[in-house]
């Protein structure tokens, strides 16, 4: 096959390549893909490191925080409003949730069971008046330094906090019912 192959290769700058291949009865390609094995291979190029991630430090740092007997128990949602509520911006939810992706840590910590449907309580939360807009702006203030300090990891503009749901329910009450 190799000297099909460099006949091949020899009359193909005379008569191009379909008209070499069907003269010696193999397909194009048949000769593409030996042509394609025979050339040696380019080095495999590292993966470029986007310049605003975290460096090895950072995310240790975020996953010893994860880990930690306080936040052990806790989604990383819950674990970055509690730690802006402090002051403390150490990485986005996404970069939280990739992070322990990347360890196989993601899953429900927790032994479920199922348990037999009973009826639900429809009661409204009660959010304390004047509290919610300290937190949003001790949030905003922790945010706004972080963007300060590393502008290049944010990508379009600053991060804003979150503004707290108009109404909340423990059970929101069921609106497909007719009654």
């Amino acid at each position: 096959m190799a000297r099909v192959l460099s006949h091949v290769a020899l009359a193909i700058p005379h008569a191009g390549a379909a008209s070499s291949c069907r003269a010696v009865g193999i397909a194009r390609a048949t000769y593409y893909r030996h042509r394609k094995q025979s050339q040696p291979r380019k080095p495999a190029a590292e993966c470029r490191v986007p310049g605003r991630s975290l460096s090895l430090q950072e995310q240790e740092q975020v996953l010893s925080c994860l880990h930690s007997d306080r936040f052990r128990d806790m989604a990383p949602p819950q674990v970055y409003a509690t730690l802006l509520d402090e002051g403390v911006f150490l990485c986005s939810i996404s970069t939280m949730y990739r992070l322990l992706r990347k360890r196989s840590e993601v899953r429900d910590r927790r032994r479920l069971r199922s348990h037999a449907p009973s009826q639900r309580p429809e009661l409204q939360a009660i959010v304390h008046p004047g509290r919610v807009e300290q937190a949003v702006s001790i949030r905003a203030e922790t945010l706004a330094a972080a963007y300060s300090a590393h502008p290049q990891r944010f990508v379009n503009k600053q991060p804003e906090p979150q503004m707290p749901p108009k109404q909340v329910w423990i059970n929101p009450p069921d609106t497909n019912t007719q009654q």
